[in-house]
């Protein structure tokens, strides 16, 4: 009986110590972005929908050039190229 035990207990450990040799691996470490599935741990911050865009002729000017025509032209101008 105990020698049957003892040969159970060594072909447990062969068998383990056979598996375990099978499965080593080598990793060469580059940082943690180098696994596969890494996510780190920064949150991803979800962007908001973007707001509607402020009609640019009823902003207020102010300053010394709120009331030249040319200063308007340019904005009306530059307010066409952004439609």
């Amino acid at each position: 009986m105990k020698t049957i035990i003892w040969l159970l207990l060594l072909v447990c450990i062969v068998y383990g110590v056979v598996n375990i040799e099978g499965d080593r691996k080598v990793v060469i470490f580059r940082g943690a972005k180098s696994y596969p599935g890494y996510r780190g741990n920064h949150r991803i911050q979800e962007t908001s929908p973007t707001n509607r865009r402020v009609d640019i002729s009823k902003v207020q000017l102010y300053g010394a050039r709120k009331n030249d025509p040319t200063y308007r032209q340019g904005l009306e101008d530059l307010a066409g190229l952004m439609k």
